[in-house]
């Protein structure tokens, strides 16, 4: 809804911010990798990010394939990929378990797939009302902001992240 507040132009000049923030982001096993974006693209301006073949963490976990190993396994990936994007000053703001993809392991013998980060539409590097997934995304998200608190797209991605961990850890 928020995003119907703006003008086109001003929506444009959002998304040109927004997709120049991820050229700042650098290129980590973690991340699916950024290619090229089209402002220009109609009806709506497109990203464009690496294909990354596998299933989402969101159905590993309704499956019950995880071992426990194997979800630690995969937040460290996915902690690592989200501290690369900090690094940068980019928040993915849409953490969830259908965002990330379970990459198959290159090489021979059989080994855990690791955690990729999809789904960059919401990402930058300043929080925006309403760009988030309920049940994930952080209360200053929605505009309630705790006492104290100065929000932060690296403090929304930490909410979304013991979301996600708790989801992959206890299946629910």
């Amino acid at each position: 809804s928020a995003a119907r507040d703006l003008s086109e132009a001003e929506f444009l000049q959002l998304f040109r911010d927004e997709a120049g923030a991820l050229l700042a982001v650098p290129a980590h096993e973690n991340l699916a990798r950024f290619v090229t974006f089209d402002a220009g693209a109609r009806p709506k301006p497109i990203i464009v990010m690496e294909l990354v073949e596998g299933p989402t963490l969101e159905r590993s976990v309704a499956m019950g394939d995880l071992s426990m190993s194997t979800a630690v396994d995969l937040l460290d990936g996915i902690a690592a990929g989200l501290e690369a994007m900090h690094s940068a000053g980019v928040g993915h703001l849409d953490l969830k378990p259908s965002n990330v993809i379970l990459r198959d392991a290159d090489g021979p013998g059989p080994s855990p797939p690791s955690a990729v980060l999809v789904d960059f539409g919401l990402s930058g590097r300043s929080l925006r009302p309403g760009c988030g997934t309920p049940n994930y995304a952080a209360p200053e998200i929605w505009g309630r902001v705790p006492a104290g608190v100065t929000p932060t797209p690296a403090g929304a991605d930490a909410y979304a992240f013991g979301c996600l961990a708790y989801e992959v850890l206890t299946g629910r």
